[in-house]
């Protein structure tokens, strides 16, 4: 039978937390199975039905003692048992409810509803019945129905906690170990090592919570070119190292990085868009179009497909690590920086800086987003979206605007490189969809001569590069 997947949960904005500690991710820790194969939340529910138990068979044999004869009482309750006079067939239920439960949660570690909900439906009619036909006939003692009416008190507690508490808290846990295992393959399953996840998921939190960036792209993964080299060392660094840092509640930033995921290659493979192919059109300029597409509401999703003379790694190292030096080629961003980096995890969180659009019709706007990258099926894509980072609060001199999806897909064809821009934002103000619409579509045409232009400039470093170090190899030779 297959495992269904982990299951999300909601995260809303709360992926940053008030204190220096994780309280988000060591809370969910705790519903990761550790070396004795069961969470500490779900062992704590176990102990909670054994408390229910023996709490309900304790009231019993108080209510016995004040029937006269313990011995003979006993009798009566056990031997003699009727459904309008004694009390031991409300054991029996408690017995196999406990029984039940043990098994299905604690041998079985099933993760389903329907045991607790089943023998909660039934304990509840079962003893509603019964206060009704017992009341009747014995008025007066408290103990009595204490001990009819705790079995369903105690009963709705554990479904309530099991619902609300351990369920949730185990998904949530599941879902960090699905993303991590994402990210990190070689990571032993829970068949292979049964306490690998709590080790390993919990010393990752710790890091990923105080997560350090780099302080400049030189310091980016083995194999990402910087290029104009002189330029670079010669720009100010937007950041300073480690002053924007912020608690994290991990299985929230993880998960909303992978809905980020899903969402842009949900769009990329829409539909709704018709693949333009290797035509004479989008050789020579960009090919813009424009959809309404579920889940963006009334904002217009818009398209850009296009040639770049470079080849798709080039562009995606140059996109992703060379970020903040953006505005230096990017005539639209008038500043780029990095709030907080998770180079192990493909993301990070950033703020950029647009200038006015349409001979200033369109006022200033800043982002806040969550940016993600990687590679499927040969096509290298950074995708981003808004957030909000306690460290970057909105000013007074700009408008903070909302970008829904904001992805880059770049694929090879032959020599060359297709880049397709999805994007969809919110830019706030009074302005009507035309000229949201007529700005869009400017600012994509400007961003594809801005890119056109460092694809050229990355491949002339490129081949001056190579030309060096093949005029080096013959000096040697000589």
């Amino acid at each position: 039978m297959n495992e269904d997947p982990p299951p999300r949960f909601e995260y809303g904005d709360q992926m940053f937390g008030t204190s220096e500690l994780n309280v988000a991710a060591s809370s969910a820790i705790e519903g990761l199975p550790d070396e004795q194969r069961t969470s500490p939340i779900r062992r704590t529910f176990l102990l909670l039905l054994l408390f229910e138990l023996v709490i309900i068979v304790a009231f019993w044999l108080l209510y016995i003692r004040t029937l006269g004869d313990f011995s003979k009482a006993m009798v009566d309750q056990v031997i003699h048992m009727q459904f309008n006079t004694t009390l031991f067939d409300v054991q029996i239920i408690s017995v196999c409810r406990f029984s039940f439960l043990e098994v299905a949660y604690g041998a079985f570690h099933t993760s389903r509803r329907w045991p607790s909900a089943s023998w909660t439906a039934v304990t509840t009619i079962y003893m509603l019945a019964k206060c009704m036909v017992f009341a009747a006939s014995q008025r007066g003692d408290p103990l009595a129905y204490t001990d009819l009416i705790l079995p369903i008190v105690m009963t709705w507690i554990g479904t309530l906690i099991l619902e609300c508490r351990v369920l949730p808290q185990e998904r949530r846990a599941k879902r960090i170990v699905y993303t991590y295992q994402r990210l990190n393959p070689n990571l032993l399953s829970a068949v292979e090592a049964q306490s690998a996840y709590f080790g390993s998921v919990r010393q990752w939190a710790g890091r990923a919570a105080t997560s350090r960036g780099i302080t400049s792209i030189y310091g980016s993964p083995e194999g990402s070119l910087m290029l104009d080299t002189e330029s670079l060392i010669n720009s100010p660094k937007y950041t300073a190292f480690g002053a924007n840092d912020a608690a994290v509640d991990v299985a929230a930033l993880l998960t909303r990085a992978e809905d980020l995921r899903q969402t842009a290659w949900s769009v990329y493979e829409d539909t709704v868009w018709n693949e333009p192919g290797t035509s004479h059109s989008i050789l020579t300029e960009p090919l813009i179009t424009s959809a309404n597409i579920d889940g963006f509401g009334e904002q217009t999703v818009f398209r850009m497909d296009a040639m770049l003379h470079a080849r798709p790694k080039r562009m995606f190292d140059d996109l992703v690590y060379g970020f903040e030096f953006s505005p230096i080629w990017n005539s639209s961003i008038s500043s780029a920086r990095i709030l907080q980096k998770f180079p192990h995890e493909e993301l990070d969180i950033v703020h950029t800086m647009l200038k006015e659009a349409l001979g200033g019709l369109i006022k200033p706007r800043d982002f806040v987003m969550m940016r993600a990258w990687g590679a499927k099926d040969e096509i290298y894509y950074v995708t981003s979206s808004s957030v909000t980072h306690p460290k970057c609060p909105p000013v007074n001199d700009c408008i903070r605007a909302d970008q829904l999806i904001n992805s880059f897909f770049l694929r090879p064809s032959g020599n060359l490189c297709h880049l397709t821009i999805i994007t969809c934002f919110d830019i706030k103000g009074w302005l009507t969809s035309n000229v949201i619409s007529r700005g869009a579509k400017t600012s994509l045409n400007n961003l594809y001569k801005d890119l056109q232009n460092r694809a050229i400039t990355l491949d002339a470093s490129l081949g001056s590069a190579q030309d060096a170090l093949q005029l080096s190899v013959l000096e040697e030779a000589c």
